[in-house]
């Protein structure tokens, strides 16, 4: 009899690939594997056997989903891909985890022991619940570091020749459809609005608000200085492509492309400068 092992997506093209590797070495251990969109699963929960269920993220608004996953059976694991983009003081505030969650869930994996030290200084939870495993996201990117002969990245290096590469503002991609994008996800992830927690808010919007447009000055200036140089753009899935279209147009080395995952080109070009 196989165990059963779900792996939940929220957006395939930014984590089907470490989603994958996970799978093979699952699969290598005698684990049947599904990997599939989140909406899907919740969909047929009815119709999969028991098993192990893992998703990204536990916040307060994720509780329906791990009740849920609960109800019927499965074990819910979650390796916090979302943890990596956090601020300490969004763990002093309980605003990474919902309190709830952490209770109802059967293990956490992180990123580093800085999380896991963040997360015990300022939650109620049972050491023997959280381990510091790393990402598979970021395992993939090393294994692709040394696949010089991969397709994709062969394709974008003869496409762009040597190119600087910028993605573009997640999680402050919200910002650019406005501050209603910005306020439904914070206000739909925090239940309890306590005084200190909307004055973090208002922090972060007026920190990437500054961000945003400092971070579009210098695409600009780079634009300028080096205007030989293929400058690639990958917005986040969940922007409005045609802001960064319309945003750069008649600047020619300037390029819009999201036809691929960020990994492989950041394995292609000669130069990644990170968001913020």
């Amino acid at each position: 009899m196989h165990r059963q092992l779900y792996l939940l997506m929220e957006i395939a093209d930014r984590e089907f690939e470490g989603k994958l590797l996970l799978a093979f070495h699952a699969a290598h251990r005698g684990w049947r594997v599904l990997i599939c969109p989140r909406l899907y699963f919740f969909d047929n929960i009815n119709t999969f056997p028991e098993g192990v269920v893992i998703y990204k993220s536990i916040t307060s608004g994720d509780l329906p989903l791990v009740e849920q996953v609960k109800k019927q059976g499965h074990r819910f694991l979650c390796i916090d891909e979302e943890g990596i983009v956090q601020r300490d003081e969004a763990y002093a505030l309980q605003i990474s985890y919902g309190k709830e969650c952490i209770k109802a869930i059967d293990h956490l994996l992180l990123l580093n022991e800085k999380q896991k030290r963040l997360l015990l200084d300022n939650y109620t939870v049972d050491n023997e619940k959280i381990s510091v495993s790393g990402y598979p996201r970021l395992e993939f990117l090393r294994i692709l570091k040394d696949k010089e002969d991969n397709n994709i990245v062969k394709t974008l290096s003869n496409k762009y020749g040597k190119f600087i590469f910028l993605a573009t503002g997640f999680p402050y991609s919200n910002h650019i459809q406005g501050d209603f994008g910005l306020e439904y996800n914070f206000y739909n992830v925090v239940q309890d609005l306590t005084k200190e927690r909307i004055e973090f808010f208002n922090g972060i919007r007026l920190f990437q608000r500054y961000v945003q447009k400092e971070y579009e000055k210098l695409i600009y200036e780079i634009s300028q200085k080096f205007p030989g140089i293929k400058i690639v753009l990958r917005p986040h899935p969940s922007e409005d492509i045609d802001y960064w279209k319309n945003k750069y147009q008649g600047h020619n080395n300037i390029i819009v492309d999201y036809q691929y995952p960020a990994t492989f080109y950041i394995k292609a070009s000669e130069l990644v400068i990170q968001y913020g």
